[in-house]
């Protein structure tokens, strides 16, 4: 349960940094500066330009009206160089990310194993307990124990041994370790 519990969560992550990114990247693609905002010696061109077409149409040269396209461009394309360089910084910023999350994950899933196989052995150890029990003693004993650590339990049990303390059970507790035992035969 908690192995699934981490697994989502670090997979979680991943999604997580994986959509800031596209996120990103489309609301830099998405972003287009309005001419009025360009820089204000690209606008301040504009406005000269315009002004002297007010004032006489025939007087703006051709020349004028390039320069300031040539400037409008120039800013542009820094500005999506910039906007390429960032966006580069920042895969390689969710690459390393993802590395990281990766190792992590590797990380979890090595020590949510190694707690499996303690605990496994940990049941092992005690399906030998109480088959060494004398029946008369293991049955009330086993009937003291969670359902769960009880089904487990005998789920690791000889089966004979096992038949022979379950006589001596609680026959309420018997029934919720018969259920769980059924479970625990379903996940198997």
């Amino acid at each position: 349960m908690l192995r699934r519990g981490l697994i989502l969560l670090v997979s979680l992550m991943v999604a997580s940094v994986a959509i800031r990114a596209v996120s990103a990247l489309h609301l830099i693609k998405a972003s287009r500066i309005p001419n009025a905002l360009v820089v204000p010696a690209v606008a301040q061109a504009k406005e000269k330009t315009l002004k002297k077409t007010e004032n006489s149409p025939r007087k703006v040269s051709k020349i004028g009206v390039l320069d300031v396209k040539a400037k409008e461009l120039r800013f542009r394309e820094e500005q999506i160089s910039q906007e390429e360089a960032n966006l580069r910084a920042l895969k390689k910023n969710i690459e390393t990310k993802i590395q990281q999350l990766k190792a992590l994950e590797a990380k979890v899933n090595k020590l949510l194993k190694e707690r499996d196989e303690r605990e496994e052995k940990r049941l092992v150890q005690l399906a030998r307990v109480f088959e060494s029990t004398p029946p008369e003693q293991a049955g009330p004993l086993l009937s003291k124990l969670d359902v769960k650590t009880a089904a487990e339990i005998l789920y690791r049990m000889n089966g004979r041994k096992a038949g022979k303390i379950w006589g001596y059970v609680n026959a309420d507790r018997a029934v919720k370790i018969s259920e769980e035992l059924t479970k625990l035969k379903d996940n198997k």
